[in-house]
């Protein structure tokens, strides 16, 4: 019997040290484990730490650019609107001119080029004007009138040597485009005082 008690305190002693160390590996695994979880956390905060402050470099960034490129744009949409603007004036103003008016506009353009066409033989195109001949042959004295047609799409017209050589085009176009060349600034000035054209 002596045996079989022995022998139980053996067992209960090989288990309990199997159980001691069985405890000291779960304590040691706890142990690791709260370890690893604490990087982890570190490593999860530090990301999340990183993350937060590249997403408010790149918001930061991104309002920069916004506050960068807002006034440009504001700027661009304003000068597109006063150009918008500053062509319909145009178009509505030589729409209103009166044929009187546009004569007289068109007459001082001849006169200047009348040095081109002394003594030249023409071909004369018009459209909206009643006394296209008449006022050629006043603004041009040296030049003959050999065909005159009706046929131009603006309101003007054109003047064309017999060899082909000179040609001078006076249309509301051409004249629309003198004044974005050469009066632009003083048109938007009378238009829109104090802004930038």
């Amino acid at each position: 019997m002596e045996e079989i008690k022995t022998s139980e305190k053996l067992e209960q002693e090989i288990l309990e040290d199997a159980r001691k160390k069985a405890e000291r590996i779960l304590k040691n695994a706890e142990k690791s484990i709260l370890e690893i979880e604490g990087e982890w956390k570190k490593k999860e905060e530090a990301f999340l730490s990183a993350s937060k402050q590249e997403l408010e470099e790149r918001k930061k960034r991104i309002q920069r650019e916004i506050s960068a490129t807002l006034p440009l744009e504001s700027k661009r949409m304003e000068l597109r609107i006063l150009n918008e603007k500053f062509e319909d004036f145009l178009q509505k103003f030589f729409e209103r001119l009166s044929e009187e008016e546009f004569v007289s506009l068109v007459r001082t353009r001849l006169s200047q080029v009348g040095s081109f066409f002394q003594g030249k033989s023409l071909f004369l195109t018009y459209n909206g004007l009643k006394q296209a001949e008449p006022l050629v042959q006043s603004a041009l004295p040296g030049a003959r009138i050999l065909q005159v047609k009706e046929g131009e799409p603006s309101r003007g017209l054109r003047i064309q040597s017999e060899d082909g050589t000179i040609q001078y085009r006076i249309t509301v176009e051409e004249l629309k485009e003198e004044v974005r060349q050469n009066y632009r600034r003083e048109v938007f000035e009378a238009l829109f005082p104090g802004a930038e054209g």
